[in-house]
């Protein structure tokens, strides 16, 4: 179309610029007729020619059906759902985006992840992280990274692209053979399979792999006083406990507490956080109102594509379960943790509230107030009060996300925070 466009317009062209032939007699009205109408045909069709080339876009390589919490950073491409994408990249910060491209492959992209779009089978993951989901249509789905070249043959895979050049693929199901880029090995891997492709070495992933401020306060309304405390302060403290004797390197954090709820046929990976507060600065003084908040923080374990939105429930543990040292802090001794039963023992933990993270949030804060937050409180004989963080949801497979709250070690991120609206008639 665009060649005939050309070769329309050269020709209208050579047409116009030509001299005028000698006039040696006056054509007839029906000549004159035939050569307007002629013209005016030449010209219609020029101009349908280059309306329908100019309209026909780029080609559709696929379209985002569906978003949670994102936000997005520069790239080429709209961010808009249902509109057509052609070649090009999207930067996702923050949250949940799924794909369906034109040969009916699905991904799900994990904020913050780069991607560029290439043909309907085939994408480059520059960086973060992508769930997979590739129906017959699409089989021989490509997806490049840094270090591999990923061909699905119908399967369901997830893969997570760090530090700029190492991959990390995950078979859910099915079958993906992956070329490494280096040695042009190919590996085929199977349901199951978690294998690492860095520049130079393909090898399975192992374990190795991956001062407290004053108290603040404040005057609040007549007869009111109002106390921020932190497990960063006093005798506060904060960990968490896994339920696998020995926690793997890639498991742990030095600066957030893991929570996660895993299907009973791999309780092993279950989490739970326990933090502790220092309630000197409110002793001699009624609790009227209380507020604990949670910043949560990327963890970097496991797909949020796999956990739907996770229901939180805090509860507080009596006073004689006070006294645990959170350097030495174990699963199967954590206060009120009925161990292989699961949950905490309803005769020594009180639910106190609860909130809902959306699937793909994985920053922001999180709050549980009320009154039994603050009956709890009132109820306090020893300033100290321990509370439990357990995810109640259960995530699809091993493989779903690892929530992590700041801890009182967190560099940047503010620790769990207590705020008491306390009684105080001076």
């Amino acid at each position: 179309q665009f060649v005939q466009y050309v070769s329309m317009t050269a020709a209208l062209r050579d047409i116009l610029e030509s001299p005028a032939p000698p006039v040696t007699a006056t054509p007839s009205p029906r000549r004159r007729t035939i050569a307007v109408v002629a013209t005016f045909t030449t010209l219609a069709a020029v101009i349908a020619v280059a309306v329908t080339w100019l309209n026909r876009g780029p080609q559709e390589l696929a379209r985002i059906v569906e978003i949670k919490g994102c936000r997005w950073d520069s790239g080429s491409l709209p961010t808009e759902p249902g509109v057509p994408l052609g070649p090009g990249r999207l930067r996702l910060t923050e949250g949940l985006a799924k794909l369906t491209f034109a040969s009916g492959a699905e991904i799900t992209l994990e904020g913050p992840a780069d991607i560029e779009l290439l043909t309907p089978m085939k994408c480059v993951l520059h960086s973060g992280q992508l769930a997979a989901k590739i129906p017959p249509s699409a089989n021989g789905f490509v997806v490049e990274t840094p270090s591999s070249v990923l061909t699905d043959l119908g399967t369901e895979f997830g893969v997570k692209v760090h530090n700029g050049n190492t991959s990390d693929v995950i078979v859910f199901s099915g079958r993906v053979d992956v070329t490494h880029r280096e040695t042009g090995n190919v590996r085929e891997m199977l349901t199951g399979a978690n294998v690492r492709f860095t520049p130079n070495v393909v090898r399975p992933l192992k374990d190795s792999d991956t001062k407290a401020d004053a108290p603040a306060a404040a005057k609040s309304a007549a007869g009111t006083r109002l106390v921020s405390l932190t497990t960063a302060q006093g005798k506060g403290r904060d960990a968490f406990v896994m339920a696998m004797p020995t926690i793997p390197a890639d498991r742990q954090s030095d600066t957030l507490l893991l929570v996660k709820r895993n299907h009973p046929s791999q309780a092993q990976w279950d989490r739970m956080a326990y933090l502790g507060f220092d309630l000197s600065p409110a002793r001699g003084q009624r609790v009227l109102d209380a507020e604990l908040t949670l910043t949560f923080a990327p963890t970097g374990m496991g797909f949020a594509t796999l956990c739907p939105d996770a229901t939180f429930t805090v509860y507080g543990l009596l006073d004689e379960l006070d006294a645990w040292d959170e350097t030495s802090l174990k699963w199967e001794s954590a206060p009120a943790n009925l161990g292989k039963q699961r949950g905490l023992d309803p005769a020594k933990a009180v639910r106190l509230g609860g909130f809902v993270v959306p699937q793909g949030t994985q920053n922001g804060a999180f709050a549980v107030s009320g009154e039994p937050l603050a009956a709890f409180l009132r109820q306090d004989r020893n300033r100290t009060a321990t509370f439990v963080v357990v995810r109640e949801t259960i995530g699809k497979g091993g493989q779903d996300l690892v929530h992590g709250v700041a801890s009182r070690r967190h560099p940047t991120l503010p620790p769990p925070t207590l705020r008491l609206t306390l009684d105080d008639p001076r």
